[in-house]
């Protein structure tokens, strides 16, 4: 196979990023080297102000959460979606109750 380099197709910004969940987890130094793109961040910005959070894990690393009623499955998977370059595994399903309800 030969390599090309001397392609100049347009790449759309971000659009390039796969999946990498069940990869091997990065070492402290890529992660520092990995930006989240622009365009995602006024989707964390939303959820951060509504049904999300962040918060230091054991090892002093940010992480972001957020839950979602089942019944909004398909909007919380399409941002799981969007999110998923960044994540090392895949979303766990959470029972919470809320006023003494499941």
């Amino acid at each position: 196979m030969i390599e090309n380099n001397k392609c100049t197709n347009l790449v759309i910004y971000g659009s390039n990023l796969g999946s990498t969940v069940n990869f091997i987890y990065y070492n402290r130094f890529i992660r520092n080297i990995i930006n989240i793109p622009i365009n995602l961040n006024s989707i964390i910005l939303g959820i951060i102000l509504s049904d999300g959070h962040l918060f230091k894990n054991k090892a002093n690393n940010t992480l972001f959460s957020f839950k979602q009623t089942i019944d909004r499955f398909d909007y919380f998977w399409s941002v799981f979606n969007k999110f998923s370059h960044f994540c090392q595994g895949y979303p766990r399903l959470a029972v919470t109750s809320y006023n003494n309800k499941r």
